[in-house]
């Protein structure tokens, strides 16, 4: 039984690995856009304050 809950642990922290890494490559795509319009409108509501 102890096996089968590694296992699982294992499964279960690659499974948050991976949605974690997904979702900031998301974020990081989504920041990139904002900044590319802020910068082709100098909008500043548009452009990330960083």
């Amino acid at each position: 039984m102890g096996l089968l809950s590694t296992v699982l642990i294992i499964l279960a922290a690659m499974s948050a690995d991976t949605a974690m890494y997904l979702t900031v490559q998301a974020r990081a795509a989504e920041i990139a856009l904002r900044r590319a319009i802020g910068a082709s409108r100098q909008d500043p509501a548009l452009a990330i304050r960083g």
